[in-house]
């Protein structure tokens, strides 16, 4: 059915497309190990799901949110159309992104630096939402990527940092 529905786009790029792929299966995988593990001692599916997003926002955050497939990240011809500021921009995505998910992992494993966890990374995915609804606004397509990605990832925080 998904298959379908991208068929049919004229613009069909199957590397960004598998990229897709790979972050939703991430993401189900991480929510299904936070909603199942244990209040007080999570499990090491806990661990390898956190360490697997993180890794994988922190290194390849940037082509996400350029729309930039695997196979084209050494070509230049990929990045013809893309300002300094969107490159820069998307590099802070993906690392804000990739330290929420490390955070998560001192939070809940309750490893020394926690507090310093507890308290900065509010303000940056905070602060990362802020910029990435301004850009989208301006009608950045960088910005849309990365106002859909942020309000999960604001969400999934206030749950493990203060619900949980």
């Amino acid at each position: 059915m998904v298959f379908a529905y991208y068929r049919n786009i004229t613009t069909f790029n199957k590397p960004v497309f598998l990229m897709r792929i790979i972050e939703i299966l991430i993401a189900v995988l991480v929510v299904s190990t936070l909603a199942t593990a244990p209040r007080d001692a999570p499990s090491s599916a806990v661990l390898t799901a956190l360490i697997l997003a993180t890794a994988f926002y922190a290194y390849l955050g940037f082509l996400i949110f350029n729309g930039i497939g695997l196979r084209k990240v050494f070509r230049a011809s990929s990045y013809q159309g893309l300002s300094i500021v969107q490159i820069v921009f998307s590099v802070v995505c993906g690392f804000v992104i990739g330290l929420g998910f490390c955070s998560m992992l001192f939070i809940l494993y309750q490893w020394p630096g926690l507090e310093m966890y507890r308290k900065a990374y509010p303000v940056f995915i905070v602060g990362m939402v802020g910029t990435s609804f301004v850009t989208y606004l301006r009608g950045s397509a960088v910005g849309k990527r990365a106002l859909v990605r942020s309000i999960p990832m604001l969400l999934l925080c206030i749950y493990v940092f203060y619900i949980r």
